[in-house]
C-alpha cells in the first residue's frame, strides 16, 4: 500500500469527510474503525458531516493526511503537502510522517527547506531526473540546507 498527500485535496467535494475517507479505506481494505481513528488523529472528528466543499484550505490538507494514513501503509508518498496547512496542520503532518517508525517510508517532494529539515532525514537534490547530492539533515539549518542544496547543483 502506498498513501498519498499531495498539494491538491483530491477531495470528492460533495462527500462528507468520512465517506471520502471511506472510500480510500474500501480500496485499501481498512476498517471503519480506520478511518474514525484517522479523523480523530487529525482534529476532524466533529467535522465528519460537513462536505468536502464546506472546509477552509487547512482543514482539506488535514483530511487529506487522514486519507493518506488511513491504511497504515508502508510508504506515504508527500509532495508539497505542507500546502495550506497552519502551524497545529503541520505539526499533524509531521507526526503522522513520523507514524510507523522504520516500518514506514516516507518520500517527499518540496521546494520548502524548512518542511525539508521537518519531516526528513536526508535530501537528495535532483537536477533532470539525476541525483546530483545528498545532504544528511542532522542538525542542518535552513541556511545551512539552501547553502548545500546550491552547491550540490553547481
Amino acid at each position: 500500500h502506498i498513501g498519498y498527500l499531495g498539494h491538491e485535496p483530491l477531495a470528492y467535494l460533495d462527500l462528507t469527510v468520512r465517506p471520502n475517507l471511506e472510500l480510500v479505506a474500501d480500496l485499501s481494505g481498512a476498517t471503519s474503525g480506520a478511518v474514525d481513528a484517522s479523523r480523530d488523529r487529525v482534529g476532524l472528528l466533529a467535522r465528519s458531516r460537513d462536505s468536502a466543499r464546506a472546509l477552509c484550505r487547512g482543514l482539506l490538507q488535514r483530511r487529506g493526511i487522514a486519507r493518506a494514513r488511513v491504511s497504515e501503509p508502508a510508504v506515504v508518498r508527500l509532495d508539497e503537502p505542507g500546502a495550506g496547512l497552519d502551524a497545529r496542520g503541520a505539526d499533524l503532518l509531521a507526526e503522522a510522517v513520523a507514524a510507523g517508525g522504520e516500518e514506514r517510508a516516507a518520500v517527499l517532494v518540496s521546494h520548502d527547506p524548512a518542511e525539508v529539515i521537518a519531516l526528513a532525514q536526508r535530501a537528495l537534490v535532483m537536477r533532470s531526473g539525476q541525483i546530483v547530492g545528498q545532504i544528511p539533515l542532522a542538525g542542518m539549518t535552513v541556511a545551512a540546507l539552501a547553502e548545500a542544496y546550491a552547491e550540490a547543483l553547481r
